[in-house]
């Protein structure tokens, strides 16, 4: 009976300070890992929002883009070559395949220079007159995709370190001569949102004549654009349009 009473008597004791100090703890620890809990929860949703976020945008901009392609595609490829039906299934393929690259999480240099090889290789496979108007729009185009690629940073076209002394003397006849002019710049900005006639690029740069077609023919030795058969319109090329944006890039970070 003491026995009993004993026991009764200690579970109405209030607990020990060595007790209470174990209950703090373990309800400390309890706390810490139910926080851990929420906060890996609240981790794995925002990563699963923003997964899910990236999915959509991409869809909707692959979607944008594959149409605005076939668009202008149907609007600007030439209308009187054989070729034409062939052509612009060819297209729409390779960049509809190409738009897919955009909900990548990473995307190789390499890759994009496959389908640049791809795009050249059809040149050489339709090798009509009418040609270079129309592969001047799918280089557009792709590269308007490179250029996407780039702002959401999936890819780099700089992926190695290059070193200053590396760069060729080369690109003075190449790069720098022909661009060192206001006229013949103005000639490559302005064929480079359209194609252009010469009277069109006469009253542009106030050029007349001899005068023009000196300008003009620097530009195409240096194979910055190309003139459609001897009397065509003028178009940009990927070289072209390659040192414009390069040009740009320099200038917006002087």
């Amino acid at each position: 009976m003491d026995n009993v009473n004993d026991i009764k008597n200690q579970s109405n004791q209030p607990p020990t300070h060595q007790e209470l100090d174990e209950i703090k703890q373990e309800i400390t620890s309890m706390r810490m890992e139910f926080n851990r809990f929420l906060e890996n929860s609240n981790r794995n949703i925002v990563e699963q929002l923003a997964a899910d976020l990236k999915k959509n945008f991409s869809r909707v901009l692959i979607e944008y883009i594959s149409k605005d392609a076939e668009s202008c595609l149907k609007e600007k490829m030439a209308r009187d070559c054989k070729m034409r039906d062939f052509c612009e299934q060819k297209f729409n393929e390779l960049l509809g395949e190409t738009s897919y690259l955009i909900s990548k999480d990473n995307v190789k240099k390499d890759t994009i220079e496959k389908y640049w090889k791809e795009i050249e290789n059809l040149r050489k496979m339709t090798n009509m007159p009418m040609c270079d108007q129309c592969f001047s729009h799918v280089n557009n185009l792709y590269q308007k995709q490179v250029d996407v690629m780039q702002s959401l940073q999936i890819y780099d076209r700089q992926e190695k370190e290059q070193k200053i002394d590396e760069i060729p003397v080369e690109i003075v006849p190449a790069i720098c001569e022909p661009l060192a002019n206001k006229q013949r710049l103005a000639i490559i900005k302005a064929v480079a949102g359209s194609p252009r006639g010469f009277s069109e690029l006469s009253k542009i740069t106030n050029l007349r004549g001899g005068n023009l077609l000196f300008h003009l023919q620097k530009l195409l030795d240096s194979e910055m654009i190309f003139q459609q058969g001897e009397r065509g319109d003028y178009y940009i090329s990927k070289k072209g349009y390659v040192i414009l944006e390069g040009l740009l890039t320099i200038y917006s970070k002087m």
